[in-house]
């Protein structure tokens, strides 16, 4: 139910953003349009009494004009806001991924067109009072007139800007210049690597250290993430773990030692076969694209044969909020073995230990990749015995619910609206059928 609610306000949302826009658009024609209709009354200088003079109408243009640009821009604010929203906790990976790729891609002419027709408008009001003359352009309130009148449009649009600056801060909508070409150059040469920990790779991400060093507020475009303490092993597509070279140890040393916030980013450990190598900072794996482990299960449901059991992602999660999801899935933290991982997943999502899960077998791996994010995926599938069901508990707070679908009617919801499902229970589920045909 929590996630139809999740969905259902989205929608509602999406469609609140279009609404605003088409608010937006129609406050800009009527700004033209009264503005227009005033500038050509007042031009025409009908005199009925002093009072109802027509050129005392050139005077309010500029001011009806400024009034509806406080609408615009609230109204462009607005949009800006829920496109904001959406890109955290949009409907779909692709909607986020848009939001966020529009954020970072605004219009730089549009927003200057209200304050310079305002402007033009006042400046035509100007010239046009002063060649009708008296009584209009005598006294001091004319003076006055020219003087306030501009200040409210140039002040309203500095304020607006500065709301728009905040809002893009406290979002992440984009990434500061400053990070934005050390960040590309280290997200390309880990592409370019297939997601492996290379000597090219930590020099990149020295380079992209160097830079934060010199301002550490840019550290904030990686969110949250950033002040996680977890540490990933580097693995290739097959999931073998990828050994540092002993140039690449000896520089992460001299720059640690120099740089202590480096072992932030990278952490040294040695491998079983006691090969060196580099733990990856969970965050740095997903800003740069480092492949790493992860573990995931399915569970069938210990009464109904048909059905498997499912999560519900929390609303708060930075990726795929309020999706259907396996029912515990992980990262692998450090050098720990898979099986490892797996217990401490049961144990942190569902509050069951690995002892109660029956018939567990492996079901295969695969390599997954989505921007930023390359996985190396272990599944497994099990089954609860009806009294562990019953004592089956959301034992992690990010973990919204839990539930369970006919596997068919599971099938069916992938394959029409793949947006509801988390990338792993989607990327997972082809091996789950097999298993199950099986």
């Amino acid at each position: 139910m929590a996630e139809t609610d999740h969905a259902e306000f989205v929608r509602h949302l999406q469609a609140e953003k279009l609404q605003t826009q088409e608010a937006r658009t129609r406050y800009t024609i009527q700004k033209l349009t009264y503005v227009t209709g005033l500038l050509g009354l007042g031009s025409l200088g009908i005199e009925a009494t002093q009072l109802l003079d027509s050129r005392y109408l050139l005077l309010l243009a500029p001011w009806v004009a400024t009034a509806h640009d406080f609408y615009i821009m609230g109204e462009d604010y607005s949009v800006k806001r829920i496109g904001a929203f959406l890109k955290a906790q949009g409907a779909s990976e692709t909607e986020r991924t848009w939001e966020t790729w529009i954020g970072r891609r605004r219009d730089p002419f549009a927003p200057w067109a209200m304050p310079l027709l305002t402007t033009l408008v006042y400046v035509g009001a100007l010239l046009l009072s002063q060649g009708l003359g008296q009584p209009v352009t005598t006294g001091p309130l004319y003076r006055l007139w020219m003087v306030i009148t501009p200040i409210p449009t140039w002040a309203s649009f500095a304020f607006y800007h500065v709301l728009r600056h905040r809002l893009a801060q406290a979002w992440g909508a984009s990434a500061p210049a400053a990070i934005t070409g050390p960040l590309a150059a280290l997200r390309r040469t880990v592409s370019d690597e297939d997601g492996r920990l290379t000597h090219a790779a930590v020099s990149a991400a020295a380079r992209l250290l160097a830079r934060t060093q010199r301002d550490p507020a840019l550290l904030e475009v990686f969110g949250a993430e950033y002040a996680r303490t977890e540490y990933l092993l580097n693995v290739d597509r097959d999931g073998t773990p990828v050994p540092a070279a002993n140039e690449t140890v000896a520089d992460f040393r001299r720059l640690a030692e120099a740089t202590p916030d480096f072992g932030r980013w990278f952490r040294e450990a040695t491998l079983s076969d006691g090969r060196a190598t580099l733990l990856v900072a969970r965050w740095l794996c997903h800003a740069a694209g480092f492949r790493h482990r992860t573990v995931e299960l399915f569970l069938d449901h210990p009464a109904l044969p048909d059905h498997t059991v499912l999560q519900v992602r929390g609303l708060q999660k930075a990726e795929a909020p309020g999706l259907f999801d396996l029912p515990a899935a992980g990262h692998v933290s450090g050098t720990e073995s898979v099986e490892a991982a797996f217990s401490k997943e049961l144990q942190e999502e569902l509050g069951v230990s690995i002892g109660a899960v029956e018939q567990l077998a492996a079901l295969g791996t695969y390599a997954y990749a989505d921007g930023t994010n390359a996985e190396h995926r272990t599944v497994y599938r099990g089954r609860l015995s009806e009294a562990d069901w019953l004592k089956l508990s959301a034992g992690d707070d990010e973990l919204l619910a839990i539930t369970c679908l006919p596997v068919h009617k599971l099938q069916s919801l992938i394959a029409a609206q793949p947006e509801r499902v988390a990338s792993g229970l989607r990327g997972s589920f082809g091996l789950y059928l097999a298993a199950r045909a099986g």
